[in-house]
């Protein structure tokens, strides 16, 4: 399973060869395998306002997302993959 959050600006550890590019957003996806107990309790439109994890026995995660109406729980294996990018972007 993939989770993507896209943010205006850049993150404060932006890599320095996004600088000069004209980056005006960054994008990260978060790709999570061995996913378990998928429980999806309402989705909207609506931007999710919470990502969060936790660590479990055997390098497992509880990862949790949520927002108004919407509520995504899940297991995976740890670590996830995570990849990072720079993106030139008015508005989203």
């Amino acid at each position: 399973m993939t989770v993507t959050s896209r943010r205006p600006g850049l993150p404060e550890d932006a890599p320095a060869d996004w600088h000069g590019r004209g980056y005006t957003a960054h994008e990260l996806s978060v790709v999570y395998s061995g996913v378990t107990d998928l429980t999806v309790d309402g989705w909207t439109h609506e931007p999710l306002s919470s990502w969060g994890t936790a660590e479990l026995p055997d390098r497992r995660l509880a990862v949790a997302l949520t927002g108004p109406g919407a509520s995504l729980r899940f297991g995976a294996d740890s670590p996830p993959r995570v990849e990072r990018r720079g993106l030139i972007t008015g508005a989203f």
